[in-house]
C-alpha cells in the first residue's frame, strides 16, 4: 500500500481515478452492495450514449462538469479536475493575479483537465486496453479503491490506538526512555 501514498499525494489523488469524484467525497467501505450501488449510479451517469462503455469524451464531459473546488478557501476556487489538489506542485512559480496570470491559469486548467481525463482513461482501461472503460473495469477499480482505503483507515486507527496506549502506559508507570549513548 505504501507505493500508492508516496509523500501523501496519492492518498488525496487516487480517488479521482477510481471514483471520479472530488477528494473526500466518497467514504471508503468494504460493503460490496454499497460499492455496487455507487458503481451503478456513476456508470449510468457517465455513459451518455448508452453503449455500455465510457469513452474519453464521456470522461472529459464528466470531469469538466465538476464544481467542487480543488483548494477550498483559496482565492480561485477552481474545480478539482482542473487544478492541483495541493499547492506543493508549484515549487517556485505560480500564476500571477494580473490578466496575464489569469490567462496562464486558464491555459493550465485546460491542460490539467485534458491530462487528468487521459490519465483516468489509462488507469481504468485495463483488461485489455482498448480505448474505453467497460462497466467491469470501472467496478474493479472502485472495489480496489474502497478496500485499500477502508483497510488503510482501519490500520491508521489501530496505530493511533497503539500510540495512545503507549502514552498512557508511560504516564501511568512514569516510563522514560534513557538517553541513547552515541555509538
Amino acid at each position: 500500500m505504501s507505493h500508492l501514498y508516496y509523500e501523501g499525494h496519492c492518498l488525496d489523488l487516487w480517488h479521482s481515478f477510481s471514483t471520479l469524484r472530488a477528494p473526500k467525497a466518497v467514504r471508503a467501505t468494504e460493503d460490496a452492495k454499497v460499492i455496487q450501488a455507487q458503481h451503478a449510479e456513476l456508470f449510468s451517469e457517465l455513459d451518455k450514449d448508452g453503449d455500455g462503455f465510457l469513452s474519453l469524451e464521456e470522461l472529459q464531459a464528466h470531469l469538466a462538469s465538476q464544481k467542487i473546488p480543488a483548494e477550498p478557501g483559496q482565492r480561485f476556487g477552481t474545480p478539482w479536475p482542473r487544478w492541483f489538489y495541493t499547492e506543493d506542485y508549484f515549487y517556485d512559480w505560480r500564476p500571477a493575479a494580473d490578466e496575464v496570470g489569469r490567462r496562464q491559469r486558464l491555459d493550465m486548467e485546460a491542460e490539467l483537465l485534458r491530462f487528468r481525463t487521459e490519465d483516468t482513461l489509462e488507469y481504468l482501461d485495463s483488461s485489455p486496453p482498448d480505448g474505453h472503460v467497460s462497466e467491469q473495469e470501472l467496478l474493479q477499480a472502485m472495489l480496489q479503491w474502497h478496500v485499500v482505503h477502508a483497510r488503510f483507515a482501519a490500520t491508521r486507527a489501530r496505530k493511533k490506538s497503539a500510540h495512545k496506549t503507549e502514552a498512557e502506559f508511560a504516564a501511568r508507570y512514569r516510563a522514560q526512555r534513557e538517553p541513547r549513548a552515541e555509538l
